[in-house]
């Protein structure tokens, strides 16, 4: 036994505070279910922007439980030492809407960058997650962007940082210190530093439990928003579609945070590194980052840029750090969507690509996607040159185009969807906007077919326009062959490139675009730049943008080398299952399961439509207004909220179809019904039947728990239900069908012996009457 496995068993026994320099303990489950709800939490945005109408003010719980506090409490202050970039250093609204809180995003991110080794003096790398960041850069953002005049004196930046991380680390810090933090979510009984973990095991954990949200997130688009959205079920299959885990992959404890020099420090956080960290240059090329990848993680070309896909789950805003707007291609979803534009790959519509929610599918005549997208390169008027007259150099970005751009055997159909009828059918556009709708048809999976070929009037005009999103150079760069100058702006390319005359133009406050809307696009040759068994980058980009599986599978590999980077084999610990990879989500052992794995279920699943948004897929579905929601995936969504005796908004003001449905609410044991008696209006159950007094609607309730307004009284009655456990109960306790009393009131729940399943007489199912 090595000396390493012998301190760290020490470590595991020990109780008491973490001391930084040791390995941090194993988590016990209790401390595993409590901080992935933690971290949930965490990230609901709801928690740190919703409009609060009680008081009429913006703000969530955050903003009132102390989060923000001024004493020295929390690892939270209203001072710039750690919001540098906060307007006028407070925290506002604005704050939000530029991705200044925790999400998923950043939890990957920061799940990467944590792991970064350090440069030593003498060039060797040291080091790899230690729970400590280095604070270079923090808090700094392009002035005046977005939407004011941004200054055109700032540096080419040669080197990537931690910048954005500030709130998610002091968030987690509130995690890790503060056992009652968040106040959304149950406390723990001692924190996880008082309980000797470390931080460092804590930031992979997070990292890990955001994974598992956007894996969730990504198999439920599969199933309820696969026309435009996750499309990879219409142009792979099903069963490619879903992320899926090839192996159990084990979380490992022990990682070791580190010890800063105190007299390098910037701020009096713990969590702040002093040693260099080796980030790769964001702005670089392609072979920059895949051989840095290499060199830090010991990363294959493969495995490198697979994990890029990530950036797709990154929410619409403005990033005024890098600064480019809105999405990265394929979002919001973790799925090689992202790589099917990278690689051209054909796809259906996805309008200006900024989070797409359509419930047809638009391609050519014959139904199939439309041929892949190209790129145009876009460059800003910020960074100060030494190379162009004019003094103006960047940074640089990649638009993929929207169609249009007069290829070959290029078609440019329009959508002919209008909304769907009472009855589901699809009603189309008519009038002006329906112009050549009428032959328009419409298949199972609602993909557009027409019998005539479809040419936008656009494409006389020349017309080639860009969706909103964006790519960095490196990534366009990972299928293109381009060059770039040592201000990282892209040349070459055929010579194509060097058509931009960059000192010519005065650009104004304007983005420069090449080539311009009304003309085509970039084209290059693939790059050829060949690695790991003799793989060309371009190859490695189409194998990925054409089989979801194949990317899958090297996204998993590589995010296993980033959370274990710095450490060998035997200086991790393998967790026990309960911290595995999505096992919170599967219902049974993964030692008694097949691989691959899809471990989520969409029946169970409610997410939000991308890191950034509180509004979810269901609840847009339901609302009482909606005609754009397909009629089978509005019952899933009703039948979702039924199930569990809940409303989607609550008592606010919003209506939504679930309030109007009639339910029966069944005993499991022998399918009888709770129904009130007529004579005395009491509880009680009896034989299914048609009677008025077995069925009810849903109210919404302001409280915890439903409302429930029978059907033949009127009478309303609070209930709570448990929709995992299906156990139901009201102020008198829990609803028991007893064999000779008939409906009984019990305390508590009564469980089958040697488990945590309630008895079948205690267990209730909501089902449509």
């Amino acid at each position: 036994t090595s000396m390493w496995s012998l301190l760290l068993l020490f470590t595991l026994g020990i109780s008491g505070s973490y001391v930084p320099g040791t390995p941090g303990a194993v988590w016990s489950q209790e401390e595993v279910d409590s901080v992935r709800e933690k971290v949930k939490e965490m990230i609901n945005i709801k928690n740190w922007r919703s409009w609060n109408k009680t008081i009429n003010n913006w703000g969530g719980a955050f903003q009132f439980d102390g989060t923000f506090s001024t004493d020295g409490s929390t690892a939270f202050s209203q001072e710039h030492r750690w919001c540098s970039d906060c307007k006028g250093g407070t925290w506002e609204k604005q704050d939000v809407s530029l991705a200044q809180v925790p999400s998923t995003a950043q939890l990957l991110r920061l799940g990467f960058h944590d792991c970064v080794p350090y440069i030593k003096d003498d060039g060797s790398l040291e080091g790899g997650c230690d729970g400590c960041i280095h604070w270079a850069n923090m808090g700094f953002g392009y002035g005046g962007f977005p939407g004011g005049k941004v200054k055109k004196d700032y540096a080419p930046v040669g080197k990537g940082d931690n910048n954005g991380l500030q709130t998610t680390v002091a968030a987690l810090e509130n995690i890790y210190t503060n056992p009652a933090w968040p106040s959304t979510a149950p406390p723990m009984e001692k924190s996880l530093r008082d309980t000797g973990k470390s931080r460092a095991d804590l930031w992979q954990f997070a990292a890990n439990v955001a994974l598992e949200v956007e894996i969730e997130r990504a198999n439920f688009g599969c199933d309820y928003d696969f026309n435009a959205g996750n499309q990879v079920r219409l142009l792979e299959s099903e069963e490619k579609c879903f992320f899926k885990l090839f192996k159990p992959a084990v979380f490992k404890f022990g990682r070791i945070d580190c010890i800063p020099d105190e007299s390098k420090k910037e701020t009096d956080f713990p969590y702040e590194a002093t040693g260099i960290e080796s980030h790769p240059n964001v702005y670089g090329s392609a072979k920059h980052v895949v051989d840095n990848l290499k060199h830090d993680f010991d990363l294959t070309a493969r495995e490198g840029i697979s994990l890029m896909a990530a950036h797709a789950t990154s929410g619409q805003h403005h990033n005024f750090r890098l600064p480019f707007k809105y999405q990265w291609p394929g979002n919001p979803y973790l799925s090689n969507m992202y790589f099917k534009y990278l690689a051209g790959t054909g796809h259906y519509r996805r309008y200006k690509g900024l989070s797409p929610r359509f419930p047809t599918s638009v391609g050519d005549s014959q139904g199939k996607p439309a041929m892949g997208n190209l790129w145009k390169v876009k460059c800003a008027p910020i960074w100060k040159s030494n190379m162009t007259e004019n003094g103006w150099g960047g940074p640089c970005f990649w638009r993929p185009t929207q169609g249009n751009c007069r290829r070959p055997g290029e078609e440019s159909a329009k959508t002919c969807f209008d909304h769907f009828a009472d009855d589901g059918s699809i009603v189309k556009k008519t009038g002006k906007k329906g112009k050549n709708c009428e032959t328009i048809t419409f298949d199972a999976n609602r993909i557009q077919h027409s019998s005539e070929v479809q040419v936008s009037s656009r494409a006389d005009k020349k017309y080639c326009g860009t969706e909103l999103t964006f790519a960095l150079s490196y990534e366009v760069n990972f299928m293109l062959d381009f060059e770039m100058d040592e201000e990282f702006r892209p040349h070459g390319c055929n010579g194509s490139l060097d058509k931009m005359l960059w000192s010519k133009f005065d650009f104004g406050n304007q983005f420069w675009e090449y080539p311009k809307t009304g003309e085509s696009s970039v084209t290059c040759g693939p790059n050829m730049e060949r690695y790991e068994n003799g793989e060309a980058l371009s190859e490695i980009t189409v194998a990925f943008g054409e089989d979801h599986d194949v990317w899958n599978q090297a996204f998993m590999d590589g995010w296993e080398k980033i959370s274990t980077n710095g450490y060998t084999e035997d200086q991790l610990v393998a967790g026990p299952e309960y911290s595995w990879l999505g096992r919170s989500y599967f219902d049974g052992s993964f030692s008694d399961a097949s691989f691959p794995l899809v471990f989520t279920n969409n029946k169970k699943a409610n997410p939000t439509i991308s890191s950034t948004k509180e509004e979810k897929f269901r609840e847009d579905c339901v609302r009482t207004d909606s005609n754009q929601c397909p009629p089978e995936f509005k019952r899933d969504h009703e039948d979702f909220f039924l199930g569990r005796l809940e409303s989607p908004w609550g008592c606010q003001e919003e209506e939504s179809t679930v309030d109007s449905i009639p339910i029966k609410i069944k005993n499991a044991k022998d399918g009888k019904m709770l129904q009130i008696n007529m004579e005395t209006g009491n509880f009680e159950i009896a034989q299914a039947s048609e009677a008025d007094n077995q069925i009810w609607t849903l109210t919404p309730s302001c409280g915890a728990g439903a409302v429930l307004t029978n059907l033949a009284t009127s009478s309303r009655s609070n209930w709570e239900y448990n929709p995992e456990m299906k156990t139901l109960r009201n102020e008198n306790g829990f609803v028991q069908n007893h064999k000779k009393k008939g409906l009984k009131f019990a305390p508590a729940v009564r469980y089958k012996r040697g488990s945590n399943i309630p008895w079948l007489t205690m267990q209730w199912e909501v089902v449509r009457a």
